[in-house]
């Protein structure tokens, strides 16, 4: 799934939960939204540059089957 550069939050309500990969280059966020959590046992790829975020929250360690991780500027 790739969010079409607009605010992702009213999109998570409909994420399947056994996504794989994300794509939230782009979004312009500051914190990773906690409605993520529900894809920490199936998250394998997530994208996440070109954001502002400057930490991960504690409970990103869920996230135990995430392959790749791309969070550049």
């Amino acid at each position: 799934v790739t969010m079409d550069r607009k605010p992702p939050f009213a999109a998570f309500v409909e994420i399947p939960v056994k996504l794989t990969f994300l794509d939230l280059s782009g979004t312009n966020l500051k914190a990773l939204p906690e409605e993520l959590r529900i894809l920490s046992k199936s998250l394998q790829i997530l994208i996440i540059r070109k954001n502002k975020l400057s930490e991960f929250p504690n409970w990103f360690g869920e996230f135990k089957f995430l392959q790749k991780l791309d969070c550049a500027d």
